[in-house]
């Protein structure tokens, strides 16, 4: 399974371009699903939408093993695309003053390692920023949080797009995937030689 990655601070785009890039897979024939964001409904969503969850203030060893379930039980299904609009590695950001910062970010480098992934960072549209269901309240606050992705991933990803190459992001992703079922088919039915394989995806039609 690979794992498509999108990145950025709040707001910038990642949950609306994560459901057009479902969209894109499964209308290619890919077998893809949304890994969904866990703060959001474990969390943010059963408390008042004034006050801040606690767990998200406390406790997030709870919040990245529930985010890591998520990409997990997908590939234990077996789908081909995983689309997370809150990768593990960003997460650790919100790690920052906990006593287990040091040790739980060795923990997400080590599970994220059985993922292969593809980091997507999404440039956001000014100005149109919406507090809702975000920790940060203002556009400053939020747009702040990019800069520290950049420094997390080391300005290294995939891609980096705008929030409006929907279009250009959804082709890459696409043929990604596509690239990558020979190999997909090989872990899933091992006794099918990979020539077949091939064979059978890249013969014309």
């Amino acid at each position: 399974m690979i794992l498509i990655n999108l990145t950025g601070g709040p707001g910038a785009g990642k949950t609306t371009l994560s459901y057009y890039l479902a969209y894109r897979l499964k209308a290619a024939g890919i077998r893809a699903e949304l890994t969904s964001e866990s703060s959001r409904e474990h969390h943010i969503y059963t408390y008042p939408p004034d006050r801040v969850p606690l767990q998200l203030l406390d406790n997030q060893i709870l919040v990245v093993g529930q985010q890591y379930e998520r990409i997990l039980r997908l590939k234990r299904h077996g789908f081909e695309v995983a689309v997370c609009d809150s990768a593990l590695e960003q997460q650790t950001i919100y790690f920052r003053g906990h006593i287990y910062e040091k040790t739980l970010k060795a923990v997400v480098k080590d599970t994220a390692k059985q993922f292969e992934t593809y980091s997507v960072f999404i440039n956001p549209k000014p100005g149109v920023y919406d507090p809702e269901s975000r920790t940060q309240r203002t556009e400053a606050a939020a747009r702040a949080l990019d800069k520290e992705v950049r420094k997390l991933f080391k300005n290294k990803f995939w891609m980096e797009v705008g929030w409006d190459e929907a279009e250009k992001l959804g082709d890459a992703v696409v043929a990604l995937a596509l690239s990558k079922r020979p190999q997909f088919e090989l872990a899933s039915c091992p006794m099918i030689p990979l020539a077949e394989i091939k064979k059978r995806r890249f013969a014309k039609r």
